[in-house]
């Protein structure tokens, strides 16, 4: 018969590694502590800044809704139509200074009339628009370019400057540019835009066109015209100038002003 063998006995732990392998149920506590005060504040402030963020958002949202609305009103009860405008942005407003709202508007009859229309922050003035400034600008671009020549190096289109009386009587009824400027001649100001792609290096054939364009406004009986070279490089960067009614009389007082094209900012 096989002898019985005795079972090995497990050795026992010693002391010291007892020690080791026991958690210290003050440690494990300790761990479980709640959040210091350093913390706590620390999530306090995190949320205090979420929440001003977020009314801040809000509240922007809020006045943006309201300067649409404001100016989307305005228009339309102006001129007896329906107008598309656009989300406004508010401009040079800082501490203290209240800005103002401004958005491009458009008639829904005619969505290739782009213009401007404004009001101040806090609605303390009226509103204001250029929508019979497009429309004026449309119908003599229209008539100006029957006289431009075929091979002009440039695109011709004209913009009207409103001011003084007319700037409001125009504004509430829209009559036409020619009856207009019969009864406020001064109040006018005619710009003959040449539009250029690329960069021009002769400036002269531009100078005689816009020139030629210049005679035959004021055959027309506009007196005061200005003149405006703006050209487009391949870098997208602008180049421009503008000639006062002054320089515009001759076709070497444009050259020489157009010439000397800048930058635009």
């Amino acid at each position: 018969m096989a002898k019985n063998k005795s079972t090995p006995k497990l050795a026992k732990p010693s002391k010291r590694s007892r020690k080791k392998t026991q958690k210290s149920p003050q440690k494990a506590n300790r761990k479980r502590k709640e959040p210091t005060a350093a913390r706590i504040a620390y999530t306090t402030l995190i949320f205090i800044l979420t929440l001003i963020a977020l009314f801040v958002i809000v509240r922007k949202v809020i006045h943006t809704v309201q300067a649409h609305n404001k100016l989307e009103q305005y228009l339309e009860t102006k001129y007896d139509e329906d107008f598309d405008v656009g989300i406004p942005t508010l401009e040079g407003a800082a501490l203290g200074v209240k800005g103002t709202w401004y958005a491009t508007a458009r008639p829904a009859k005619d969505k290739s009339l782009n213009f401007g229309v404004s009001v101040t922050d806090g609605y303390e003035n009226p509103p204001s628009d250029k929508y019979v400034n497009v429309i004026w600008a449309k119908e003599e671009t229209k008539k100006i370019q029957a006289y431009v020549t075929k091979d002009s190096p440039v695109e011709i289109e004209v913009s009207i400057g409103i001011s003084g009386e007319l700037k409001e009587t125009a504004r509430q009824n829209k009559s036409s540019f020619e009856d207009a400027y019969k009864q406020y001649p001064n109040d006018v100001i005619y710009f003959i835009r040449a539009k250029y792609e690329g960069e021009q290096k002769d400036m002269q054939p531009t100078a005689r066109e816009l020139y030629s364009l210049v005679e035959k406004s004021h055959e027309r009986g506009i007196k005061e015209v200005w003149t405006k070279y703006a050209e487009k490089h391949s870098d997208n960067s602008e180049w421009g100038k503008y000639c006062s009614s002054d320089e515009s009389v001759s076709e070497e007082g444009i050259y020489e002003c157009i010439s000397d094209k800048r930058r635009e900012i």
